[in-house]
């Protein structure tokens, strides 16, 4: 219900409290939501410094830890578009 308004004041609705949730915040973060897009940081920012940094053994370092997210970009953004779509 609606309080009544009251002059110069715009009614507002009265709000509820959902239990268990304080006032002000959002819905809980996922637990698992970050742990995915930061594994793939990390391994790119790895792949990057590996590659400037040195030669050799770093060069294939570099290769993996810089393959590993394109791999899983064009797993989750192609090739499951065309399971889906099959």
């Amino acid at each position: 219900m609606a309080e009544a308004a009251q002059p110069g004041r715009a009614a507002r609705p009265h709000r509820t409290r959902t239990p268990g949730r304080s006032a002000g915040r959002s819905e809980p973060m996922k637990s698992g939501l970050w742990t995915w897009p930061i594994v793939l940081g990390v391994l790119t920012t790895i792949g990057l410094l590996s590659a400037l940094l040195g030669d050799g053994v770093w060069d294939a370092l570099s290769w993996v830890t810089l393959g590993v997210p394109v791999v899983v970009c064009l797993w989750y953004g192609w090739l499951r578009r065309e399971k889906a779509a099959s």
